[in-house]
């Protein structure tokens, strides 16, 4: 499917300054709204159900959307905080600025859904709650999408946190293919932004504010 976002008579008045922890995860929230109420996302998720087939639940194999069950589709290993946040630390690295736009950054993360990079798992909605719970263990086989090639391509991004939930995850899973947990721990010593040390946001606040002083 072909995804476009009219992004081109934003300005810069549309861009929001992060200027602490409170205005970041503000500017997170506030681009997961955009995602989730945008046609585009509507357009993905139909595109899953009727193109994909993807209608059963993962674990209730016998309820079925065409049995008037609604199925909805949660985001694990990486939630869609998560992806908004990791785009978030790839335009700091590449544009050196903490001033970002919304509609951008929830443009790039759809992008990131329709390259079928996005790790989905189809619930019911009762399942669903218990998963925003961490009630419900999910194991990597029933995951859909490239999560493996979304972690090789945006790994550089990850903060140290989200790489130690992402090894904890792999580790206690059981049913997804042999990963060397070295070999996903050994991406802390690889993610920096031009500087040296693990990815945390008060090295990139660092950052920032010594590209805005030169």
């Amino acid at each position: 499917m072909k995804l476009e976002i009219d992004i081109s008579l934003l300005d810069n008045d549309f861009k929001r300054t992060i200027i602490d922890d409170k205005e970041r995860n503000k500017l997170i929230r506030d681009t997961e709204k955009i995602i989730r109420r945008s046609p585009e996302y509507r357009r993905y998720i139909k595109y899953l159900l009727t193109e994909v087939n993807i209608k059963k639940c993962s674990f209730l194999k016998n309820i079925d959307k065409d049995d008037d069950i609604t199925i909805e589709f949660h985001h694990y290993p990486f939630s869609l905080y998560d992806l908004v946040e990791i785009v978030l630390i790839k335009s700091i690295a590449e544009k050196k600025t903490v001033k970002f736009n919304t509609f951008e950054l929830a443009n790039e993360v759809m992008f990131i859904h329709f390259q079928n990079l996005v790790g989905l798992v189809p619930l019911t909605k009762t399942l669903h709650q218990l998963a925003h719970q961490n009630a419900l263990r999910i194991p990597f086989y029933k995951v859909y999408g490239k999560v493996k090639e979304f972690v090789e391509k945006y790994g550089d991004y990850f903060t140290e946190e989200l790489i130690i939930s992402y090894t904890e995850a792999s580790r206690k899973d059981k049913g997804i293919e042999k990963l060397e947990n070295k070999e996903i721990l050994d991406t802390s010593d690889r993610i920096e932004i031009e500087h040296k040390g693990k990815l945390t946001w008060k090295n990139i606040k660092l950052l920032v504010n010594t590209e805005e002083k030169n």
